[in-house]
């Protein structure tokens, strides 16, 4: 079996409906299991993610004489594949991790997810009779089923050590698997540890996935560290319908206003739900109403020379 992202490109509104967080984003891509191809060997090439595409949604803001500004080309943003893939580990074997026997056979179930409460909840069990460095190890292993959900169970171990949040960083930039990297993003939003926020922004800015990149604005809004707000920003113009949507709420939740000028920039983005949790988010940085229009905010928050935000 194989983690996998369930849809890549889920319906706007069906997820709006289905899914609610930071003030009515539709819920972030979800990682389930499915039946997949064997696990990769430590030598073997991932394959290359997909450039991530803009929203279609052709209609700009109602009354307003600004043009609707379509989030940029993936040409000037080259993203092809995790956002530190020079520092990826070696992988090996999971025979090769080395762990106490009874840790081992429990440490083995790892490479399928049926059963995996039971498994979880014995490798707690088993915390201090050397738990804890097999699944470090195991973060390392050629199953991407293994990496995955050896730190969902790191992470649920009580108060997470440095090593371990600095383990799970390290995937979050470096894994060869996209699935591995989505799964690590979304333990930053559990883990809320300011020390992860440098890494989450680069993932945001740099990651090729487009479910990883939605996690790590959600986690920034979640952390509510306002060291994020830069790469939030930049994270405006994403291709990719939700992850505008997460950085808008995630800004909503910051309130910083350094980031009104870009957010009345994006009161012309062409899809009406940015446009609407953009709006939002100014009224929680500014508290100032100033409508549905893009002009007045446009005219309220300049941006700084007059150019573009990114």
């Amino acid at each position: 079996m194989r983690l996998s992202l369930l849809v890549r490109t889920p319906s706007l509104l069906v997820s709006l409906l289905c899914g609610v967080a930071l003030g009515g984003c539709p819920a972030p891509k979800k990682f389930t299991p499915k039946p997949g191809a064997e696990a990769a060997t430590a030598t073997a090439s991932p394959e290359a993610p997909k450039a991530p595409t803009g929203p279609t949604v052709p209609t700009g803001p109602t009354g307003s004489s600004a043009s609707p500004t379509a989030a940029p080309a993936p040409a000037n943003r080259t993203r092809t594949g995790p956002a530190e893939p020079d520092k990826a580990g070696k992988l090996v074997k999971l025979d090769e991790v080395t762990a106490p026997p009874e840790v081992a056979a429990v440490l083995a179930r790892l490479k399928t997810t049926e059963g995996m409460a039971e498994t979880e909840k014995q490798l707690i069990a088993l915390r201090d009779k050397g738990a804890v460095p097999a699944l470090l190890g195991a973060l390392g292993v050629n199953n991407p089923n293994v990496r995955s959900q050896a730190a969902v169970v790191l992470r649920r171990m009580g108060e997470p050590t440095p090593e371990v949040v600095a383990a799970l960083t390290r995937l979050l930039l470096s894994d060869p698997d996209p699935d591995v990297r989505g799964m690590m993003a979304k333990q930053m939003e559990f883990l809320k540890d300011p020390s992860t926020v440098p890494a989450i922004m680069k993932a945001l800015v740099h990651d090729a996935e487009e479910a990883v990149r939605q996690h790590c604005a959600l986690a920034l809004g979640v952390i509510g560290d306002q060291e994020g707000v830069e790469a939030l920003i930049f994270a405006l113009d994403d291709p990719s319908t939700e992850v505008r949507l997460y950085a808008a709420g995630a800004l909503k939740s910051l309130k910083n206003m350094k980031a009104a000028p870009h957010l009345a920039k994006r009161m012309t983005d062409p899809n009406p739900l940015v446009r609407q949790r953009v709006q939002e988010a100014l009224f929680a940085t500014t508290g100032k109403q100033l409508g549905k229009d893009a002009d007045p905010w446009l005219k309220a928050y300049p941006l700084p020379g007059g150019g573009a935000s990114k």
